[in-house]
Parts: structure tokens; sequence; C-alpha cells
């Protein structure tokens, strides 16, 4: 067998090939860019919600250091109270031993 036989064949067989196919390959050349379409806008979608996600992260968490500012500062504002509180109780205490220790010597 010639070559140039061999080519002519392989040739032709091609091309029956693409006239067959050519219309296949395309759909699914079409539908690969449709997906990949598809997945960019998905992957899009993704990235907008992730980045929603952060910016929401960020925002609770300068939340919850206000309130624990708040919260700390109220706590200090209740050990304050209750440092008062106590100095009062102890001065009327100690008043109380005073007035009761004079009473105890007028009596004597």
């Amino acid at each position: 067998m010639d070559t140039s036989y061999v080519y002519y064949k392989l040739f032709l067989l091609i091309l029956i090939l693409h006239a067959t196919y050519s219309d296949t390959i395309v759909a699914r050349l079409q539908k690969l860019e449709q997906y990949a379409a598809s997945q960019n806008e998905k992957t899009t979608s993704l990235e907008n919600i992730i980045r929603h996600l952060e910016n929401t992260v960020r925002h609770l968490e300068k939340e919850n250091s206000e309130l624990q500012s708040v919260q700390n500062t109220h706590l200090l504002t209740k050990r304050r109270a209750r440092d008062q509180l106590n100095a009062k109780d102890a001065r009327r205490l100690l008043l109380g031993k005073l007035e009761f220790s004079v009473g105890d010597i007028i009596e004597k």
C-alpha cells in the first residue's frame, strides 16, 4: 500500500468524523463553557458571602469589645459602690463601738 493512499483514507476518516461529531463536540464545548460560567458565578457568590461573613465577624468583635468595656466599667462601678458601702458600714460599726465604749465609761 502506498502511504499517500493511507493518508488519503485517514483524511477521509477525519472528515467523516468531523462531519458526524462536530455538532456534538460544539454542543459539549458550549455546555462546558456554560458550566464554567456557572462555576465562576458560584465562586463569585461564595466570595461575596465570605467577605460579608468576615465583615460581620469584625463588626461582632467590635460590638463584643464595646460590651466588655461597658461591662467592665459597670463592674468597677459596682465594686466602688460596694467598697463605699463597706466603708460606711465600717464607720457605723466603729462609731457604734465608740458609742458603746463611751456608754460603758459613763456607766462606770
